[in-house]
């Protein structure tokens, strides 16, 4: 027996020990491997997209037309689609759900690229494609490579800067830890106890209440419901006292402890959490021996003046919290970014506008009067302040650089109290005291301005004095019952029900002209009142009509043109890139710059409508061109864009700018040397 035992403790010396060996090696051979990514300065790399295609053939109508107008030598850099300086080499797939390229394959050739890859803006959006290759050297069980794209945005006058979502790359061991530590974490929490009753003594509970209160012992197996305060009052003593007293303090300490070290327990076990929010994806690599290749596409919104965007990747090596290795920042990717908003042109649309010799101008004042009377008080209620009023439009009109003052209609009204012929004095009179009032005023300024002009002496020493102006005639009408403005108010006011509004209208068609009488049957209704003070007083009212007309003029109208300012709003909206507000304009105008707002925002069918209206021009044409490889129409497409190629060179280029013609160029080869002439 003694024997065995020496056996088994040496062979668990043993296995100890050679577990140790064995993580020591690991450690070592982690070490080692460690150095040897420093030493190589090994890195996560980024790629820009290869876009290269295979070459389709063009119908023989069409190849004569593309070896004369559309074979170039390219000895510019070349900028976006392909280029014999880039490519790579990968095996990917669509993830139907990112809608993104994910690797299925090891990369097994090297990835020779450039830093320049165009883009386009469409629909107010622009994507940023780009390729992150994790090389197989940086890649660990044991380790996460994160990885944090950085972007920058630049323009007319903004250069902005911000991280990315991030992506990482873990090994099976890493994760398994991060799983391990989430598992020691759900186990501390299972020992918090969310029931309190369970640290209440109950065997000496119960014993207590049956000796001290053997009344409330008796009801225990009483269903007989007892109200918490009868209780207290019956036994001198609660429920909760006694609770308190046989509940083990020590048990309620060491919980609470736990529960207040929720939080540093989590960081204790979960070393590195798994962040499944902010990252853009987490893959966990099982037994993979190759490089890993992930293809990401940032989408950004257009702004005024973008011209360019760069990424760049920031990556480190992770081992649960600690950082490793911080891998050299990669060079950016540069993205020019083509807009259509290039192909808007500088049109100035002009409108008919009628200017007619005669103008009118209103106001209206609530001149308040005292019952049965027609003479103006200023002191009565809001009058000065309403006489005011007048008096500053008055003085407005008279200095007025564009129009004289010809005569003022003055119309004073009434409400329907009283009898018609009453009221048709009153409203006379009223009319009759503001004229006056005004008139007096009129005579009054313009002897002010008179005698603010003083006089002038000529050049013989003759003394020229300021002509007073013409007087301004004044008219006196009035409106002894304003009926149609109390009908439409009626009609208005919410503090009317409906079935009062429906009675008023019964009331006056029955009564149509008959004025008193049409007063009288309405004040039986239960709503009168309300018209009396709310209504009414809004019917004694004075308007003033102001007739002018336009200084130096002698026609009764011209007709002349003037700059439609509203288009070039669209415009310049369309310039600045926001193309939601271009089209609400521009979409009246079924023309050139409508056609760019209706291409910008995919509208593709209004974009054609307008553009066969145009005259083929080459930006017409290169638009034909887009919109026609939109439709999938790629004959079409090509034969447009052609024709834009040989009345502008500058197109032969632009080509590679945007989605829709770079993908013709890369499907048929053209701008491609092929023997015989070039551009």
């Amino acid at each position: 027996m003694r024997y065995r035992t020496r056996s088994i403790q040496r062979l668990y010396v043993l296995i100890t020990a050679l577990s140790v060996i064995i993580l020591s090696a690991q450690a070592c051979s982690m070490q080692r491997k460690l150095q040897r990514i420093r030493a190589n300065n090994d890195a996560v790399e980024l790629n820009r997209i290869n876009d290269a295609a295979p070459v389709s053939h063009l119908p023989d109508s069409l190849q004569s037309n593309t070896r004369r107008s559309l074979r170039i030598e390219n000895t510019q850099e070349p900028v976006g689609g392909d280029s014999l300086d880039s490519y790579a080499l990968m095996h990917t797939v669509l993830d139907p759900e990112t809608g993104e390229m994910i690797p299925t394959e090891e990369l097994n050739a090297a990835v020779v690229i450039s830093r320049r890859y165009q883009v386009a803006e469409r629909n107010g959006k622009v994507d940023l494609p780009f390729d992150i290759l994790v090389p197989k050297e940086v890649m660990a069980s044991k380790w996460q490579i994160r990885i944090v794209p950085d972007l920058t945005l630049e323009g007319d006058g903004f250069r902005d800067t911000a991280a990315i979502s991030p992506v990482y790359v873990t090994g099976a061991e890493y994760r398994e830890k991060q799983l391990k530590g989430y598992e020691r974490y759900e186990r501390f929490l299972s020992t918090i106890v969310s029931d309190s009753t369970v640290f209440v003594n109950r065997f000496l509970l119960d014993r207590f209440i049956e000796r001290n209160i053997p009344q409330l012992y008796a009801l225990k197996n009483d269903s007989t419901i007892v109200s918490y305060e009868e209780f207290i009052s019956r036994y001198d003593v609660t429920a909760q006292e006694a609770v308190d007293h046989y509940t083990r303090e020590s048990g309620v300490s060491r919980n609470e402890r736990r529960i207040a070290s929720k939080g540093r327990m989590f960081d204790r076990y979960v070393k590195a959490p798994i962040d499944s929010a902010g990252v853009r994806l987490d893959t966990v690599l099982l037994d993979r021996n190759g490089d890993y290749i992930y293809r990401y596409v940032h989408t950004i919104n257009t702004r005024k003046g973008l011209k360019y965007a760069y990424i760049a990747l920031n990556s480190s090596i992770y081992d649960q919290d600690r950082v490793l290795y911080m891998m050299p920042r990669t060079d950016s990717i540069e993205y020019p970014i083509s807009s259509l908003s290039h192909f808007v042109k500088d049109i100035t649309r002009y409108k008919m506008k009628t200017i007619w010799r005669h103008q009118e101008a209103n106001s209206v004042c609530h001149i308040g009067f005292a019952q049965g009377k027609d003479r103006i008080d200023a002191g009565l209620g809001d009058n000065a302040a309403e006489l005011a009023k007048i008096s500053r439009r008055l003085a407005e009109l008279m200095q007025d650089k564009e129009f004289d003052l010809d005569s003022i209609i003055v119309n004073a009204s009434c409400s329907p109290e009283g009898r018609l012929a009453l009221n048709e004095r009153l409203a006379r009179g009223r009319s009759r005291s503001v004229t006056s009032y005004f008139e007096s005023y009129m005579n009054h300024y313009q002897d002010s301005v008179a005698t603010e002009r003083g006089f002038e002496v000529d050049e013989e020493g003759n003394v020229i004095k300021a002509e007073r102006p013409e007087p301004i005639r004044f008219i006196s009408t009035y409106t002894p019952e304003n009926w149609a403005l109390l009908d439409e108010l009626v009609r208005t006011d919410n503090g009317l029900t409906d079935s009062d509004r429906e009675s008023y209208r019964r009331i006056a068609s029955d009564n149509a002209g008959r004025q008193d009488r049409r007063e009288f049957v309405l004040q039986k209704e239960p709503y009168y009142d309300y018209l009396k003070n709310n209504i009414y007083p809004k019917l004694r009212t004075v308007t003033f009509n102001f007739n002018m007309h336009r200084k130096g003029m002698v026609e009764e109208f011209v007709q002349t043109e003037e700059v439609d300012t509203l288009y070039a709003r669209g415009v310049q909206m369309l310039r600045d890139r926001d193309f939601d507000g271009a089209l609400e304009i521009l979409q009246d105008y079924d023309d050139y710059n409508a056609a760019v707002a209706f291409l910008a925002k995919d509208r593709n069918l209004s974009a054609l409508q307008c553009l066969e209206k145009e005259e083929n021009t080459a930006d017409v044409c290169y638009l034909k061109a887009i919109l026609y490889s939109r439709f999938s129409q790629d004959m079409e497409a090509v034969e447009w864009y052609r024709k834009a190629c040989e009345q502008d060179r500058s197109y032969v280029f632009r080509g590679n700018l945007d989605p829709e013609i770079s993908v013709l160029i890369r499907k048929y080869g053209l701008n491609k040397e092929q023997g015989g002439d070039t551009l």
